[in-house]
């Protein structure tokens, strides 16, 4: 009986891998809101972004909060929404 040769091809492939640069961004309103933000901070996130960095975005008075912090009255509601923002 004749012997079988079996070839046999590795191969490699090349990876590489990106660390991307993690930055939390803690904020007061939420994206596009405030216009002072948007001049420090969000203009440049799409850039920085395509060059490696990944952001993690914290903010303080979510959609419902901001109605009721910048609405006349509701006094109770902003001391709780003050004490969210304490924790």
């Amino acid at each position: 009986m004749r012997g079988l040769v079996v070839e046999i091809k590795v191969v490699y492939s090349r990876v590489t891998f990106i660390h991307m640069k993690k930055v939390l961004i803690i904020c007061l309103h939420r994206k596009e809101r405030s216009p002072g933000q948007r001049f420090r901070y969000e203009q440049y996130l799409s850039f920085l972004e395509e060059n490696g960095y990944h952001f993690d975005i914290s903010i303080l008075l979510n959609e419902k909060d901001d109605k009721a912090f910048y609405s006349k009255g509701n006094y109770f509601k902003k001391i709780i929404i003050y004490l969210k923002t304490l924790m």
